[in-house]
Protein backbone atom coordinates (compact mmCIF):
# COMPACT_ATOMS: atom_id res chain seq x y z
CA UNK A 1 0.00 0.00 0.00
CA UNK A 2 1.31 3.42 -0.91
CA UNK A 3 1.94 5.81 1.98
CA UNK A 4 0.78 9.36 1.44
CA UNK A 5 2.81 12.19 2.97
CA UNK A 6 -0.02 14.69 2.71
CA UNK A 7 -3.47 14.40 4.18
CA UNK A 8 -6.25 15.74 2.02
CA UNK A 9 -8.49 18.14 3.87
CA UNK A 10 -12.08 17.22 3.18
CA UNK A 11 -14.97 19.17 4.65
CA UNK A 12 -17.44 17.44 6.93
CA UNK A 13 -20.19 18.02 4.37
CA UNK A 14 -18.24 16.36 1.57
CA UNK A 15 -17.35 13.38 3.76
CA UNK A 16 -21.00 13.00 4.67
CA UNK A 17 -21.87 13.03 0.96
CA UNK A 18 -19.34 10.26 0.40
CA UNK A 19 -20.90 8.13 3.12
CA UNK A 20 -24.44 8.72 1.91
CA UNK A 21 -23.37 7.96 -1.67
CA UNK A 22 -21.72 4.76 -0.52
CA UNK A 23 -24.86 3.59 1.25
CA UNK A 24 -27.11 4.46 -1.70
CA UNK A 25 -25.17 3.24 -4.72
CA UNK A 26 -22.97 0.41 -3.45
CA UNK A 27 -25.04 -2.78 -3.52
CA UNK A 28 -22.15 -4.88 -2.24
CA UNK A 29 -22.51 -3.24 1.15
CA UNK A 30 -26.22 -4.02 1.43
CA UNK A 31 -27.35 -6.78 3.79
CA UNK A 32 -28.99 -9.91 2.36
CA UNK A 33 -32.72 -9.61 1.72
CA UNK A 34 -34.79 -10.15 4.83
CA UNK A 35 -31.85 -9.74 7.18
CA UNK A 36 -30.42 -6.92 9.24
CA UNK A 37 -26.93 -5.45 9.26
CA UNK A 38 -27.11 -5.39 13.05
CA UNK A 39 -25.00 -7.87 14.96
CA UNK A 40 -26.74 -11.16 15.74
CA UNK A 41 -25.31 -11.15 19.26
CA UNK A 42 -26.07 -8.93 22.23
CA UNK A 43 -22.53 -9.01 23.55
CA UNK A 44 -19.12 -10.66 23.57
CA UNK A 45 -17.28 -11.90 26.64
CA UNK A 46 -13.53 -12.05 26.04
CA UNK A 47 -11.14 -14.36 27.88
CA UNK A 48 -7.49 -14.71 26.91
CA UNK A 49 -6.22 -18.25 26.38
CA UNK A 50 -2.69 -18.98 27.61
CA UNK A 51 -0.33 -21.91 28.11
CA UNK A 52 -0.21 -24.97 25.88
CA UNK A 53 -3.76 -24.43 24.66
CA UNK A 54 -2.74 -21.04 23.27
CA UNK A 55 0.04 -22.51 21.15
CA UNK A 56 -2.21 -25.32 19.95
CA UNK A 57 -4.69 -22.72 18.68
CA UNK A 58 -1.89 -20.67 17.07
CA UNK A 59 -0.54 -23.79 15.33
CA UNK A 60 -4.01 -24.55 13.97
CA UNK A 61 -4.35 -21.00 12.64
CA UNK A 62 -0.89 -20.91 11.05
CA UNK A 63 -1.56 -24.17 9.20
CA UNK A 64 -4.58 -22.72 7.39
CA UNK A 65 -3.84 -22.00 3.72
CA UNK A 66 -5.65 -18.65 3.85
CA UNK A 67 -3.49 -17.53 6.78
CA UNK A 68 -0.30 -18.52 4.97
CA UNK A 69 -1.41 -16.62 1.86
CA UNK A 70 -2.39 -13.44 3.71
CA UNK A 71 0.75 -13.45 5.86
CA UNK A 72 3.02 -13.87 2.84
CA UNK A 73 4.58 -17.19 3.91
CA UNK A 74 6.89 -15.63 6.54
CA UNK A 75 10.42 -16.84 7.15
CA UNK A 76 11.25 -18.95 10.20
CA UNK A 77 12.46 -15.83 12.04
CA UNK A 78 9.37 -13.82 11.18
CA UNK A 79 7.16 -16.79 12.03
CA UNK A 80 8.72 -16.96 15.51
CA UNK A 81 7.99 -13.25 16.03
CA UNK A 82 4.41 -13.74 14.88
CA UNK A 83 3.97 -16.66 17.29
CA UNK A 84 5.48 -14.68 20.17
CA UNK A 85 3.23 -11.69 19.52
CA UNK A 86 0.04 -13.63 18.79
CA UNK A 87 -2.93 -13.50 21.11
CA UNK A 88 -5.68 -16.09 21.48
CA UNK A 89 -9.11 -15.43 22.94
CA UNK A 90 -12.18 -17.38 23.84
CA UNK A 91 -15.05 -15.19 22.62
CA UNK A 92 -18.36 -16.09 24.23
CA UNK A 93 -21.22 -14.74 22.17
CA UNK A 94 -24.71 -14.41 23.65
CA UNK A 95 -27.30 -14.78 20.91
CA UNK A 96 -30.65 -13.02 20.74
CA UNK A 97 -32.48 -16.17 21.91
CA UNK A 98 -30.31 -16.33 25.03
CA UNK A 99 -28.13 -19.21 23.88
CA UNK A 100 -24.34 -18.98 23.98
CA UNK A 101 -21.92 -19.59 21.11
CA UNK A 102 -18.24 -20.14 21.92
CA UNK A 103 -15.82 -18.85 19.29
CA UNK A 104 -12.01 -19.04 19.24
CA UNK A 105 -10.23 -15.94 17.97
CA UNK A 106 -6.54 -15.73 17.04
CA UNK A 107 -4.77 -12.44 16.28
CA UNK A 108 -1.50 -12.75 14.36
CA UNK A 109 0.58 -9.53 14.21
CA UNK A 110 2.11 -9.78 10.75
CA UNK A 111 3.74 -6.38 10.37
CA UNK A 112 4.38 -3.12 12.25
CA UNK A 113 6.21 -0.36 10.37
CA UNK A 114 6.92 3.07 11.86
CA UNK A 115 8.41 5.82 9.67
CA UNK A 116 10.04 9.02 10.91
CA UNK A 117 7.59 9.61 13.76
CA UNK A 118 5.01 10.49 11.10
CA UNK A 119 3.25 7.30 10.05
CA UNK A 120 2.67 3.82 11.44
CA UNK A 121 1.44 0.85 9.42
CA UNK A 122 -0.04 -2.09 11.33
CA UNK A 123 -1.11 -5.37 9.70
CA UNK A 124 -2.88 -8.20 11.52
CA UNK A 125 -4.29 -11.52 10.34
CA UNK A 126 -7.41 -12.71 12.15
CA UNK A 127 -8.78 -16.23 12.43
CA UNK A 128 -12.02 -17.22 14.13
CA UNK A 129 -13.72 -20.60 14.31
CA UNK A 130 -15.99 -22.75 16.45
CA UNK A 131 -16.80 -26.44 16.75
CA UNK A 132 -19.87 -25.95 14.56
CA UNK A 133 -18.54 -23.55 11.91
CA UNK A 134 -15.46 -23.44 9.65
CA UNK A 135 -12.70 -20.89 10.15
CA UNK A 136 -13.00 -17.38 8.75
CA UNK A 137 -9.76 -15.56 7.91
CA UNK A 138 -9.18 -11.88 7.19
CA UNK A 139 -6.33 -9.40 7.39
CA UNK A 140 -6.50 -5.68 8.10
CA UNK A 141 -3.86 -3.08 7.31
CA UNK A 142 -4.15 0.30 9.01
CA UNK A 143 -1.99 3.34 8.30
CA UNK A 144 -1.99 6.16 10.82
CA UNK A 145 -0.59 9.59 9.96
CA UNK A 146 -0.45 12.51 12.39
CA UNK A 147 -2.11 10.25 14.97
CA UNK A 148 -5.26 9.76 12.89
CA UNK A 149 -6.45 6.87 10.76
CA UNK A 150 -5.46 7.59 7.15
CA UNK A 151 -5.91 4.22 5.44
CA UNK A 152 -7.81 1.02 6.30
CA UNK A 153 -7.74 -1.97 3.93
CA UNK A 154 -9.32 -5.38 4.51
CA UNK A 155 -8.15 -8.50 2.69
CA UNK A 156 -9.33 -12.10 2.44
CA UNK A 157 -8.82 -15.07 0.15
CA UNK A 158 -11.62 -15.61 -2.36
CA UNK A 159 -13.19 -18.88 -3.43
CA UNK A 160 -10.74 -19.06 -6.36
CA UNK A 161 -7.69 -18.67 -4.11
CA UNK A 162 -6.97 -15.07 -5.09
CA UNK A 163 -6.48 -12.32 -2.49
CA UNK A 164 -9.35 -9.83 -2.48
CA UNK A 165 -8.81 -6.34 -1.08
CA UNK A 166 -11.29 -3.63 -0.23
CA UNK A 167 -10.34 -0.19 1.03
CA UNK A 168 -12.66 1.17 3.70
CA UNK A 169 -10.81 4.40 4.57
CA UNK A 170 -8.63 6.38 2.16
CA UNK A 171 -6.86 9.66 2.96
CA UNK A 172 -8.84 9.99 6.16
CA UNK A 173 -12.29 9.53 4.62
CA UNK A 174 -14.64 6.57 4.34
CA UNK A 175 -14.95 5.76 0.66
CA UNK A 176 -17.71 4.18 -1.38
CA UNK A 177 -15.58 2.67 -4.13
CA UNK A 178 -15.31 -0.73 -2.47
CA UNK A 179 -14.40 -3.98 -4.22
CA UNK A 180 -17.67 -5.86 -4.74
CA UNK A 181 -15.79 -9.17 -5.14
CA UNK A 182 -14.67 -8.93 -1.50
CA UNK A 183 -18.28 -9.46 -0.38
CA UNK A 184 -19.19 -12.21 -2.87
CA UNK A 185 -18.98 -15.76 -1.54
CA UNK A 186 -20.25 -19.13 -2.65
CA UNK A 187 -22.36 -19.42 0.51
CA UNK A 188 -24.10 -16.04 0.03
CA UNK A 189 -24.58 -15.71 3.78
CA UNK A 190 -23.71 -12.00 3.96
CA UNK A 191 -20.90 -12.54 6.48
CA UNK A 192 -18.32 -10.26 4.86
CA UNK A 193 -20.90 -7.56 4.22
CA UNK A 194 -21.70 -7.64 7.94
CA UNK A 195 -18.01 -7.36 8.85
CA UNK A 196 -17.28 -4.44 6.53
CA UNK A 197 -20.48 -2.59 7.43
CA UNK A 198 -19.76 -2.97 11.16
CA UNK A 199 -16.24 -1.60 10.72
CA UNK A 200 -17.58 1.33 8.67
CA UNK A 201 -20.15 2.05 11.38
CA UNK A 202 -17.40 2.05 14.00
CA UNK A 203 -15.23 4.39 11.91
CA UNK A 204 -17.97 6.86 10.99
CA UNK A 205 -17.73 8.97 14.15
CA UNK A 206 -13.94 9.23 13.95
CA UNK A 207 -13.82 10.15 10.27
CA UNK A 208 -16.67 12.67 10.39
CA UNK A 209 -15.51 14.17 13.68
CA UNK A 210 -18.86 13.68 15.41
CA UNK A 211 -19.64 12.41 18.90
CA UNK A 212 -20.54 8.72 18.98
CA UNK A 213 -23.41 7.55 21.22
CA UNK A 214 -22.27 6.39 24.69
CA UNK A 215 -21.06 2.81 24.68
CA UNK A 216 -20.41 2.71 20.93
CA UNK A 217 -17.14 0.88 20.22
CA UNK A 218 -14.90 2.70 17.78
CA UNK A 219 -12.23 0.64 16.08
CA UNK A 220 -10.78 3.74 14.48
CA UNK A 221 -9.96 5.73 17.61
CA UNK A 222 -10.29 3.53 20.71
CA UNK A 223 -6.60 2.58 20.47
CA UNK A 224 -5.12 6.01 19.79
CA UNK A 225 -3.99 6.39 23.42
CA UNK A 226 -1.76 3.31 23.28
CA UNK A 227 -0.59 4.35 19.82
CA UNK A 228 1.15 7.50 21.12
CA UNK A 229 4.36 5.75 22.35
CA UNK A 230 4.63 4.10 18.93
CA UNK A 231 4.77 7.52 17.28
CA UNK A 232 7.31 9.08 19.62
CA UNK A 233 9.59 6.02 19.97
CA UNK A 234 8.71 3.74 17.03
CA UNK A 235 9.75 0.15 17.65
CA UNK A 236 8.18 -3.28 17.86
CA UNK A 237 7.79 -3.10 21.69
CA UNK A 238 6.16 0.36 21.61
CA UNK A 239 3.91 -0.39 18.62
CA UNK A 240 2.81 -3.89 19.63
CA UNK A 241 0.24 -2.74 22.26
CA UNK A 242 -1.54 -0.65 19.63
CA UNK A 243 -1.46 -3.54 17.17
CA UNK A 244 -3.00 -5.84 19.78
CA UNK A 245 -5.63 -3.28 20.79
CA UNK A 246 -6.83 -2.72 17.23
CA UNK A 247 -6.57 -6.42 16.49
CA UNK A 248 -8.84 -7.33 19.38
CA UNK A 249 -11.43 -4.73 18.33
CA UNK A 250 -11.62 -6.16 14.81
CA UNK A 251 -11.62 -9.76 16.10
CA UNK A 252 -14.70 -8.95 18.18
CA UNK A 253 -16.45 -7.65 15.06
CA UNK A 254 -15.57 -10.88 13.22
CA UNK A 255 -17.00 -12.92 16.09
CA UNK A 256 -20.20 -10.89 16.32
CA UNK A 257 -20.93 -11.37 12.61
CA UNK A 258 -19.98 -15.07 12.77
Amino acid sequence: MKLNSKIRRISGLFMMMLVVSMMLVTPAMACPAGTSCNFTASGIEKKEITGMEKYEKIAFALNLKDVQKLSGSPSATDLKQIEDGAKVYSLEKTLEDGSVDNVTGVILPVEVIAKDNVSVQISNVFVIWSDEKPAQVMSATQIFEDKTLNELTLSRVGDDGEILNTQIVSKGAIIGDVNADFFTTSTKDGYWSCVAQAIIDDCLCSVLGIVCPPGTPSICDVCLTVLAPCYYMPSIPTCSPAALCMGLEIAVVLAKCY
